[in-house]
């Protein structure tokens, strides 16, 4: 799936790619530290994805009537 980076090379994660792995950190009976150094990430990077991929519970929506604006 995501290969090992090379020496002094930054890899790039998909969004897939991304919420594979956690998926598999969130599974029963699996440490996620265990899963990122499977694929050769801190395990603090795990933790940052998680809020970056999570939907938002809450989205600011404005509804204004077209006729009144003008």
């Amino acid at each position: 799936m995501v290969a090992r980076p090379r020496d002094g090379h930054r890899r790039r994660f998909s969004e897939a790619d991304k919420r594979q792995i956690l998926d598999q950190a969130a599974q029963d009976g699996t440490s996620a530290a265990e899963v990122a150094r499977r694929y050769g990430i801190d395990g603090r990077v795990l933790r940052r994805w998680k809020p970056e991929l999570a939907f938002p519970a809450f989205v600011a929506v404005e509804i204004t009537d077209a006729d009144a604006v003008g």
